[in-house]
């Protein structure tokens, strides 16, 4: 991880105690440690491990992709199967693109940007 994305996933922790109306003290408690490490992870002075990571993404229930700041989505994957479609899953899909030529994958991903900009 690179110091930007130690600088988002800080952000995105902030943001998320601060809409889940938690201070600083009562998610540490939450994670059982102190607020100065909570503090650290904040401000992007310090990364939180991945299973650190994980138990704050439990805690907001939103995906480790978000806090890492790698898709701006912050659903888990266990919803995008509930909200996706009700017979294919997420996970069906991709792997349907996944079993596509190259080239055909490329297209469904143009199509998909396409789509996300409508």
């Amino acid at each position: 991880m690179n110091i930007n994305q130690g600088n988002i996933c800080g952000e995105r922790i902030k943001a998320l105690r601060k809409k889940n109306n938690l201070t600083q003290c009562q998610l540490a408690e939450l994670l059982h440690m102190s607020r100065s490490t909570v503090l650290k992870y904040e401000t992007g002075r310090q990364i939180p491990p991945v299973d650190r990571i994980c138990d704050i993404a439990d805690i907001f229930i939103v995906s480790t992709d978000y806090l890492y700041g790698l898709t701006d989505f912050d659903a888990p994957l266990s919803i995008l199967n509930e909200i996706f479609c009700k017979d294919v899953t997420y996970a069906e899909v991709i792997s349907m693109i996944l079993d596509l030529p190259e080239e055909l994958q490329k297209a469904v991903m143009v199509i998909a940007e396409y789509l996300g900009k409508k």
